[in-house]
């Protein structure tokens, strides 16, 4: 997908694959950390977030569960459903930093 973003020559280049790769495979891992979940970091911004304890009052109900959460997300495809969307926009605004 990102490397139809350079010339033609360029993008077939092994290099240029294997980094197109890593900058996916990063995003990735990125985005799916700021789920907001309790076992990823993103559950730590939405405890933040909220007002007066309720996001800490919130985890204390979700934690216990929240491993269990996240793995039936991912073996059902919902998970990829919700973070697709943000992974493709987020690769392509780096790409277009490139041309």
């Amino acid at each position: 997908m990102a490397v139809r973003a350079l010339p033609g020559p360029l993008r077939e280049q092994p290099i240029v694959v294997l980094l197109s790769m890593g900058l996916q495979l990063n995003v990735l891992l990125a985005v799916f950390n700021l789920f907001p979940l309790p076992p990823l970091d993103g559950s730590h911004i939405v405890e933040w977030g909220l007002p007066e304890g309720m996001g800490h009052r919130l985890m204390g109900v979700v934690a216990p569960y929240g491993g269990f959460i996240l793995l039936a997300l991912v073996m059902s495809g919902a998970l990829w459903t919700v973070l697709s969307p943000v992974h493709g926009a987020l690769v392509g605004l780096l790409w277009s930093l490139v041309r």
